[in-house]
């Protein structure tokens, strides 16, 4: 009986380790899977939640959540009963640190338009990223651009496409980089929207300054500008200049315009009809306010410098937010859509602060603003419009027509 503790404490240790190496055997497994997942197929089948009524002046909306998140998403393929999007995940803060590395995971959403389930497969990861850009789909082709880390915590713009190399995997291209920014830096500010011109069988994208508007400056830098590639060569040439934070771009078959979003400083943000060998402003003037001005806000200061608050020497907005609300993607309604009738022509956009808002531009010689009209507050950084015109944001917000009219006014 002298041995009695001796031998309970053995066999207490020895449930103990078995314990331990049996959790380490199953973390090991996990890993394992997760890899093997990442480079084959990771599935995933969600339910959409009820959806919620919306009410805008004129409209009445159906808001469903369909459960996934990304930063960016485009319309691979739709059909009458099924939609295939394909959507990219992968931002970090350069604002409060050094930068660091996130991989950018792309995804396959499938979505039956019926019982509105989606179904999620992993289909790429890119290790070497800062900052999502842009996703856009041409054709079965995916072209996605990102900020990834250079040597000496420099950065760089990346533009590369994702082609089928059998019916479940990719493979990816490089196809452009920026030269490297060295820091400070902040990726917050890359740009990277893409647009397919089909007129033109070209893509334009288009360049933040980085918060770097001292090498913006600078005839010799593709920062603050928009480039365009030849989809047959890949030569680019500059299309456009004075690009702060660019945000969204846009096609507008009514205006036969590019419409361009941007955060301008503190304040200013901008709708822009974007035109070829047109200087946008930045970084010699804003109808916005230093942001330094908040030490808080230090990191988004502009070390080039600007004159604030006015707009006369370049290429003015279609119009500017004071103060900013942070606009981000921007898409018309198709011509033909029947989802909105009573929204005919107009153009949807996102705010990452206030979620989403319809506007009306006057189709003349000289476009203008008519009205904007606010109609959800989930923010949202990039949106698509299905044929119908149906709208799904990043977030996974499905917004459908619930009546046409309001009933009481």
């Amino acid at each position: 009986m002298k041995y009695k503790h001796i031998y309970l404490f053995i066999l207490f240790f020895s449930i103990l380790v078995t314990l331990f190496l049996f959790k380490m055997y199953k973390d090991n497994q996990v890993e394992d899977n997760q890899v093997e997942d990442n480079q084959v197929e990771n599935l995933k089948i969600v339910d959409a939640i009820v959806p919620k009524e919306i009410r805008t002046r004129l409209q009445i909306l159906n808001r469903l959540e369909l459960g996934f998140k990304s930063n960016h998403i485009d319309i691979l393929k739709e059909t009458d009963e099924e939609l295939v999007l394909i959507t990219i995940n992968g931002n970090t803060d350069t604002v409060k640190g050094p930068p660091k590395i996130e991989p950018l995971k792309i995804y396959k959403i499938f979505l039956n338009k019926n019982t509105k389930k989606i179904r999620e497969e992993l289909i790429f990861t890119i290790q070497n990223n800062l900052r999502s850009g842009d996703v856009l789909t041409i054709g079965d082709d995916i072209y996605i651009s990102f900020t990834s880390l250079a040597n000496n915590n420099h950065a760089q713009l990346n533009l590369g496409k994702l082609q089928k190399n059998n019916e479940k995997n990719y493979v990816y291209k490089d196809l452009f980089k920026t030269n490297t920014i060295a820091p400070p830096l902040n990726t917050s500010q890359a740009g990277g929207k893409l647009l397919h011109l089909k007129n033109k069988n070209s893509l334009l994208m288009i360049i933040g300054d980085y918060s770097r508007s001292d090498l913006s400056k600078k005839e010799s830098s593709l920062l603050s500008k928009s480039i365009i590639f030849s989809l047959d060569t890949f030569e680019y040439k500059i299309f456009s200049k004075g690009h702060r934070n660019p945000q969204g771009l846009a096609y507008s078959s009514l205006l036969k315009k590019i419409i361009q979003t941007e955060h301008g400083a503190s304040g200013g943000d901008e709708i822009n009809i974007l035109e070829e060998n047109k200087h946008y402003g930045w970084p010699f003037e804003t109808y916005g306010i230093p942001y330094h001005l908040n030490p808080a806000n230090l990191i988004y200061g502009d070390y080039g410098g600007a004159s604030y608050g006015t707009h006369q020497n370049f290429e003015e907005p279609l119009f500017a937010f004071i103060p900013d609300i942070g606009i981000a993607s921007i898409m018309q309604l198709p011509l033909d859509q029947t989802e909105f009738p009573v929204w005919e022509n107009d153009f949807i956009f996102c705010s990452l602060s206030h979620g989403l808002f319809r506007a009306k531009i006057k189709n003349s010689e000289y476009p203008r603003l008519v009205l904007y009209e606010h109609i959800d507050s989930k923010g949202c950084r990039d949106i698509v419009i299905t044929k119908e015109g149906k709208i799904i944001t990043n977030h996974s917000f499905f917004y459908t027509r619930n009546q046409e009219f309001l009933q009481e006014f």
